[in-house]
């Protein structure tokens, strides 16, 4: 559930003076430095949405916040991190932006929508699970992206929270391991992220164990976050202009995966 020039020190420092991480945390990256016209939004680094490539970040997520932007002339700042704690730094005021908005934060306002995430279930052929409904995922180990209630439901969410196995991950590339390995049944999150990422996977654990695809969730348009109502209007008719000249369509098809 999707990205500006990076910096050649991405990945290496500690973006928010004074942030008190815990030991082993994921932290928050900078890309680049501040300036008056520069907007600090947050990003996940899921592949292929977000990801950091020679010394920058790139992705389609990146790419559609940081062209409409840049139509009302501001330069986009990524930072990187898990999303529940993006949250808590734009919430906080050391970001001003975050997208995909999953859910609502205090004093973040939202966008229009800027892309379209289809959330599915995948598991090991080989188990034969039948998965129609996601009371079906009742007893079986699930493990699913961070905030997951916020994007796929409380109600779904309390199905399957208290079967032994479940729990939140936010690098959803661990999830996939985690499946092809056998430590879990089913991992849920966007088609487009774990088409991408299980390739990766594969080589990793040496498998090519075959998925099946569970459908069970109904598509979502997300819109960005963004601390201040010009920020949200300049990128809302940033993204129109986008839409209206081609250059969304253009950008989706440069990101076809999923």
């Amino acid at each position: 559930m999707g990205d500006a020039d990076g910096g050649s020190s991405v990945g290496r420092r500690c973006v928010l003076a004074g942030l008190a991480l815990a030991a082993g945390a994921t932290v928050l990256r900078p890309a680049a430095s501040h300036a008056a016209s520069t907007v600090r939004v947050g990003f996940r680094p899921v592949a292929p949405l977000v990801e950091e490539s020679g010394g920058g970040v790139t992705g389609l997520e990146v790419d559609i916040i940081t062209t409409a932007l840049a139509h009302g002339g501001f330069q986009v700042q990524p930072y990187l991190g898990p999303h529940a704690r993006l949250a808590a730094a734009v919430e906080r005021g050391d970001i001003d932006g975050l997208a995909p908005l999953v859910g609502s934060i205090p004093g973040v306002l939202p966008t229009e929508p800027y892309l379209r995430y289809r959330n599915v279930a995948l598991s090991l052929a080989a188990r034969g699970l039948t998965i129609r409904t996601p009371a079906d995922l009742r007893g079986l180990r699930v493990i699913v992206f961070q905030r997951a209630e916020q994007a796929l439901g409380a109600d779904i969410i309390a199905t399957i929270r208290d079967t032994p196995g479940y729990r939140e991950e936010a690098k959803q590339d661990q999830m996939l391991f985690a499946l092809l390995s056998g430590r879990c049944d089913v991992v849920i999150g966007d088609r487009r992220i774990l088409q991408h990422q299980i390739e990766r996977a594969r080589a990793q654990v040496h498998s090519r164990e075959p998925v099946v695809e569970h459908d069970l969730f109904p598509v979502r348009d997300y819109p960005a976050g963004f601390r201040t109502p010009a920020l949200v209007d300049a990128f809302n008719a940033g993204l129109a202009a986008m839409r209206a000249d081609g250059r969304y369509d253009t950008l989706l098809a440069h990101h076809p995966v999923g």
